[in-house]
């Protein structure tokens, strides 16, 4: 298992290779270095915090993840995952794990 902790009682928590191709996504389609540090530092640890980063990093971290997921979802980017057709049930569990992550973060501007 391994996390997005992006708020005190907020967090993304999935398996590991969701998580670990998420982070993949992410890297695919992020160019803000600090944003490819935190992913970098990810990597390694097995979890990604934002929740106690600079806002203004917070913010972009953010704004990168609520990106990615909802191209990916559209349809508007293709997950390196989806490229492998013989995964389509692994393929079909990572969509729903993005669409938490999507309304995880959607709760944000909830409140």
């Amino acid at each position: 298992m391994a996390s997005i902790t992006i708020s005190e009682n907020r967090a993304w928590v999935v398996a590991g290779w969701a998580f670990r191709q998420f982070l993949e996504d992410l890297r695919a389609m992020s160019v803000d270095p600090e944003v490819l540090e935190e992913i970098d530092s990810a990597e390694v640890l097995g979890f990604l915090s934002i929740k106690d980063a600079d806002p203004t990093v917070r913010s972009r971290m953010i704004a990168a993840l609520s990106g990615v997921t909802s191209s990916i979802l559209s349809g508007l980017a293709v997950s390196t995952i989806t490229a492998k057709p013989e995964l389509r049930d692994v393929t079909q569990e990572y969509a729903l794990g993005l669409q938490e992550l999507q309304e995880l973060l959607g709760s944000l501007k909830d409140g």
